[in-house]
């Protein structure tokens, strides 16, 4: 079977595409990347799509549409998942709790589309999904108007960084480790975070190896991940006030690392339940040091972590989920 899957992404999707595209491929899946689906003319018999609901809401910009009445290029995006045997669309919400609601990302493009969305849920074989968890179960205040939506949180993209592990050499170990970038949302509001839990490291003896914006490779950032003692993880406020959904960095620390302090996170503490969270600086390096300062807590914890990942949070375990809905 082939799968189109998005291709090119240099925001925060990439990683979590790659892992995707690496999982069908995996499955024995054909992957072909692409950057619209209008511009592709030689659709195979059968295929599946993984798409996002963003790709719809640019063909339809801001006018209401009606079903009968689609612009060229929706039209034939539709008549392109209408042919599909399965499509895969992850959705956003139809509304947010403010401030965040008031940005539009995050809120979906199609949220006053009625007709758009009532075509997308007539089809069977498309199936919605979020890595948000839903409110009560199965239903969410923010998703009104998606029909039936399956929660399938993100994972770790063991295929690609094993892969990696095996192309660098050997990073410094540090005592706690933390990569990624300010991750300005639309409000700006982690870079505050960050600067206030960094602060409470550099009060400590611990050897840190903080990488914020660094453009470090997917190779080194895999060997310093794996190579340090401990990762920290610090998710964006919305997520440490809504608790429903986590960062990438929580899955590939946990492959990596295996032992990882993160924030208090609904989603985080749903799924790894025996996880230490922190709800302030001082919390966060007690946990670091609680772990640092016993080395068999330590060891196991890696080994739990990496082997739970493996058994149960790989993105292979969640193209086998998508393919079950």
């Amino acid at each position: 079977m082939i799968i189109y899957i998005r291709g090119n992404l240099q925001h925060a999707g990439k990683p979590i595409y790659n892992g995707f595209a690496a999982a069908w491929t995996h499955l024995g899946y054909e992957v072909r990347h692409y950057d619209d689906l209008t511009h592709i003319d030689d659709f195979p018999s059968q295929y599946e799509i993984m798409m996002d609901d963003t790709q719809i809401g640019n063909l339809v910009g801001n006018r209401i549409v009606e079903a009968s009445s689609c612009p060229a290029g929706l039209a034939k995006l539709l008549k392109v998942i209408k042919n599909s045997t399965k499509t895969y669309c992850f959705t956003q919400p139809t509304t947010f709790p403010l401030p965040w609601g008031s940005h539009p990302n995050f809120v979906s493009l199609l949220a006053q589309q009625k007709n758009i969305r009532s075509i997308l849920n007539s089809w069977s074989h498309v199936k919605s999904w979020t890595w948000v968890d839903q409110e009560p179960a199965g239903e969410s205040p923010y998703y009104t108007g998606w029909g039936s939506l399956n929660t399938i949180p993100l994972a770790f993209d063991h295929i690609s960084y094993h892969a990696a592990l095996k192309q660098t050499p050997q990073s410094p170990e540090y005592d706690v480790c933390y990569v990624g970038g300010w991750a300005n949302n639309g409000f700006d509001e982690k870079r505050r975070i960050m600067v206030e839990h960094f602060k409470a490291l550099a009060n400590t003896s611990l050897k840190c190896g903080i990488f914020i914006n660094k453009s470090i490779s997917f190779e080194n950032e895999a060997s310093i991940l794996y190579n340090s003692k401990v990762a920290l993880n610090i998710h964006d406020e919305y997520q440490r006030v809504l608790g429903l959904d986590s960062n990438e960095r929580t899955f590939k620390s946990l492959g990596l690392t295996g032992a990882l302090v993160c924030d208090k996170i609904g989603q985080v503490n749903r799924l790894f339940p025996d996880l230490p969270l922190y709800t302030s600086p001082e919390e966060m390096v007690d946990h670091i040091m609680n772990l640092i300062d016993n080395t068999k807590k330590l060891t196991e914890q890696k080994e739990y972590y990496r082997n739970l990942l493996l058994k149960e949070h790989t993105y292979v375990h969640r193209v086998e989920q998508m393919r079950g809905l």
